[in-house]
């Protein structure tokens, strides 16, 4: 089971990944729309909870469609 603090990570990271895939928001934009205090503690969470930064997740997903 998943602390509270977990929880919410993963909501705001799901929330960033939709942005990302939805959206040509800034990356500063999306990490304040998704609950992130700026787009550095996106960039963190997001490549150590994925491997991947923010852009290069985009930049992959943009290449592929």
């Amino acid at each position: 089971m998943a602390s509270i603090s977990e929880e919410i990570r993963r909501v705001h990271l799901e929330g960033s990944r939709q942005l990302l895939l939805q959206t040509d928001m800034s990356l500063a934009a999306v990490a304040v729309n998704s609950g992130f205090r700026d787009g550095g503690q996106l960039s963190v969470v997001y490549h150590r909870e994925t491997g991947l930064t923010p852009f290069a997740f985009r930049r992959q997903f943009w290449l592929r469609s």
